[in-house]
């Protein structure tokens, strides 16, 4: 079987929403793509720490750092935006100065000489203010954008390279944070921040600052890793990594590096007070040792608490919390360390406003509360049982821990997801299949449970946030799993193993996808690496070759024999239709709107350079120049090309054969 799919647009775009439904994520066997892995291998071969132990890392520049254009006028122009700003709001101005202030007084930012780069070898980046009035330590921080396009359309995101991730979900972080019986919390200090760019690599990432506006404006160069820049969270989570790999001898430490920590957010624990601390120690040294410093403690533990307190003013600079006993965010749920409890606080700002009747029945769940310590130990036989459910509103998952241990058997909620069913009408048997995976489970492990014993069924069709804390079905399951499984309800499954006779008309099959993704960069970048076009139109001739033999291939299968395989010498016809190919394409992506409006058999559009030269569509769907345009018999009608390559390399190429047609080519490109 082969599937050829032939698409101008992001494929990946187009499948995330299908794997987000159909594949369960598979973190551990992800394919790096070529970007990620140049950005990996970057770290790996430019990486260093100076003599204080911290971390030198370059930019990442996947596409060349010549493509950038002038940046210096936006970053006047924001500049001076962000100044009438802080005169209509004097507190605003007050933090926004204090924080650039700070920054420059930690050594994180340093005046430049004027004369110290040419205008031509160097980026400005402008900033603004992200005010956040929950956050206990900087309310008003300062983002530099990466991301603002200079004169020629680039911005040094764009140039940067990404990379891969290298932490785990925030979901599966969450999870594993409800397994030991004594956990912390604490957060990496300025985690960026503590990380230099090399020297050389400074220059892109230059600011613009005065600290009043009667003074002139200094140029000032960022010095550590920036917030806003692509590759920031990888260079971050990169270093933290390779301090794990570093410390392969202290597995524990390593696991904990890698695992627990979620950008800057640290949440690990252990079984015990004592081997709570024992790792704290070991992780706030190890860390400090690279210019990273903790702060922020929280634990469930007082005798954690109390004794890490006492280390809190060593070599590792910990900031013990004040608020430690308080309820503190973790990761977006609110962890109220003092009962070991989650609790929520959903956001009802929508639009249009909800009515106040409508917003108090949510009040309940503000005071909803969930145990965060999965209670397991050793001796406990643990269990799994997952319940599915699907509503045409909505498709639902819950999971369930049931651990037995002397006879008595205890059943809570481990973990649920509700997802709001695709906008498109889908019948409600396909949206059940969406929730059941039979490649993890054999079919023998799936029962068919009642609605009213279903508790997905509440997710999936919703119930009064009044009666969700006292809801037994969902926070227990059914009645049925406290019982012994001799008494369970007897059910058959309802997906019933294939029978002798459908497997043996099961047949295999070969399957081959082959995705073409046509993007300008591609075709920019074919005839940059070859300037002869008749190379080009060879490739490309070839090329589509390959399809017609896979298709035959696909099409024949094993019967067909190597003499119908077409590996001749290319024809003429074959290398005219891929030159045929290449015009059209450009003319495509250039004159989408005039081929729009010639099709309709309207107007060109008013600002269109394409108006004098009368366009048509030939039978080959070629734009070529109308009107009183009179050519010879023996030349075609002039094709029409935009100032693409393709029409210097096309110039180039006439001029080795035949000078006569440059100034008429010249005329049209």
């Amino acid at each position: 079987m082969l599937n050829l799919h032939i698409n101008g647009t992001n494929i990946d775009n187009q499948l995330k929403q299908f794997w987000e439904l159909e594949e369960i994520p598979n973190v551990k066997d992800k394919l790096l793509t070529s970007e990620e892995q140049f950005v990996e291998t970057h770290f790996q071969n430019t990486y260093a720490c100076n003599s204080d132990g911290r971390f030198v890392v370059k930019l990442p520049f996947y596409k060349s750092n010549s493509e950038l254009g002038d940046s210096k006028p936006a970053a006047i122009s924001r500049l001076l935006a962000m100044e009438r700003k802080f005169k209509n709001n004097p507190d605003f101005e007050k933090q926004y100065k204090e924080f650039m202030n700070e920054y420059e007084s930690l050594g994180h930012m340093s005046l430049v000489n004027s004369r110290s780069h040419t205008s031509k070898d160097q980026n400005f980046l402008p900033h603004h203010a992200v005010i956040k009035p929950s956050s206990p330590t900087t309310k008003l921080r300062v983002v530099f954008d990466a991301s603002c396009k200079t004169t020629n359309g680039t911005s040094l995101n764009s140039l940067l390279g990404v990379g891969p991730k290298l932490q785990r979900d925030i979901f599966e972080i969450l999870l594993n944070f409800r397994i030991p019986r004594i956990v912390f919390t604490a957060d990496i200090e300025k985690m960026y921040r503590q990380i230099l760019v090399a020297d050389e690599d400074q220059k892109y990432q230059q600011i613009l600052w005065r600290n009043n506006s009667s003074e002139n404006i200094r140029t000032y160069k960022l010095k550590t890793v920036t917030n806003g820049l692509a590759s920031a969270s990888f260079l971050a989570t990169r270093c933290i990594k390779q301090i794990a790999l570093d410390d392969k001898d202290n597995p524990n430490l390593s696991r904990v590096l890698q695992e627990d920590i979620y950008m800057d957010d640290l949440l690990s624990g252990a079984d015990t007070p004592n081997n709570a601390i024992s790792i704290c120690k070991d992780i706030a040294h190890v860390l400090s040792t690279r210019g990273f410093h903790l702060r922020k403690w929280n634990s469930n533990s007082t005798e954690f608490l109390a004794q890490f307190s006492e280390h809190s003013s060593h070599d590792a600079r910990v900031e013990f919390s004040k608020d430690s006993n308080e309820s503190s965010k973790v990761l977006g749920l609110f962890w109220n360390s003092s009962n070991d409890t989650f609790g929520f606080q959903p956001s009802l700002e929508l639009t249009p406003p909800l009515t106040k009747t409508f917003q108090k029945a949510f009040n309940a769940i503000n005071y909803l509360t969930v145990p965060r310590w999965v209670i397991l130990t050793a001796d406990n036989i643990v269990e799994l049982h997952g319940f599915a459910d699907a509503s045409s509103l909505a498709y639902a998952a819950a999971i369930y821990c049931r651990q037995k241990h002397n006879g008595k058997i205890k059943v809570q909620l481990l973990v649920s997801k509700t997802k709001v069913a695709p906008v498109k009408q889908v019948s409600i048997p396909r949206l059940e299949l969406t929730s059941e995976i039979i490649e993890v489970l054999p079919t023998k492990h799936w029962r068919h449970v009642p609605s009213k014993e279903n508790p997905a069924d509440i997710a999936s069709r919703g119930i009064d946030p009044k009666c969700l804390p006292d809801c037994k079905l969902w926070w227990q399951g059914p009645p049925w799993l406290r019982l012994e499984t001799s008494s369970w309800p007897k059910a058959e499954s309802s997906c019933d193993e294939a029978s002798d006779e459908v497997k043996a008309e099961q047949k295999s099959v070969s399957i081959f996808n082959l995705f073409t993704h046509t993007s300008n960069d591609v075709i920019h970048g074919l005839f940059e690496h070859y300037s002869s076009l008749t190379k080009v139109i060879r490739i490309f001739a070839y090329c589509q070759r390959f399809i017609k033999n896979c298709k035959k291939i696909a099409s024949q299968g094993s019967s067909i024999s190597s003499s119908h395989i077409n590996t001749t010498s290319l024809t003429f016809s074959e290398t005219k239709t891929a030159e045929e190919t290449i015009i059209r394409w450009v003319q495509g992506f250039y004159f989408q709107e005039e081929i729009r409006s010639i099709k309709k058999q309207i107007s060109l559009p008013p600002k269109s350079p394409l108006r004098s030269l009368h366009p048509f569509i030939d039978e080959h769907g070629l734009v070529r120049v109308g009107g009183d345009c009179k050519i010879p018999s023996f030349d075609s009608i002039p094709s029409i090309l935009s100032y693409f390559l393709l029409s210097t390399v096309l110039v180039n190429s006439l001029s080795r054969n035949n000078t006569s047609l440059i100034y008429m080519l010249g005329r049209l490109c």
